[in-house]
């Protein structure tokens, strides 16, 4: 008996997970961040008094930051490699509420690696976290 497979893609879909996706809206919170293969990742910390974030990597430590504490929130578009993360959270310290995180991979457009021959151009109109 002879099994045939289907061809496997090339494309990866990266799964980003949180340790917990609410927290506190008032002072310093911690959570993680996972992912289980390389890509593009759009992170938010969003509350009603605004949030700032940090990621901090095990080898390079902190390296990126975004949002304002009582201000702005954040809303960060990263490219990472598979691995897990610190995500450091600031909020007002009599601040209310929670703080919703999220963690959203890209959506990849091409389900099969397209093919470009010498000559030609592939054009493309992408949307925001595609």
């Amino acid at each position: 008996m002879v099994t045939v497979l289907p061809a496997l893609s090339l494309v990866v879909f990266s799964a980003a997970t949180l340790s917990s996706a609410s927290l506190p809206g008032a002072g310093r919170q911690e959570t993680l961040l996972t992912l289980d293969a390389p890509g593009a990742v759009h992170l938010s910390a969003r509350s009603p008094a605004g949030t700032s974030c940090e990621l901090i990597d095990q080898v390079r430590g902190p390296f990126a930051r975004a949002g304002n504490v009582g201000g702005a929130n954040c809303e960060l578009d990263l490219l990472l490699d598979a691995g897990q993360y610190k995500v450091r959270l600031e909020s007002p310290k009599r601040g209310k509420g929670q703080v919703a995180i999220s963690a959203t991979p890209f959506l990849e457009l091409n389900a099969s690696i397209p093919r470009l021959t010498p000559g030609s151009a592939l054009v493309t109109t992408l949307q925001p976290r595609q």
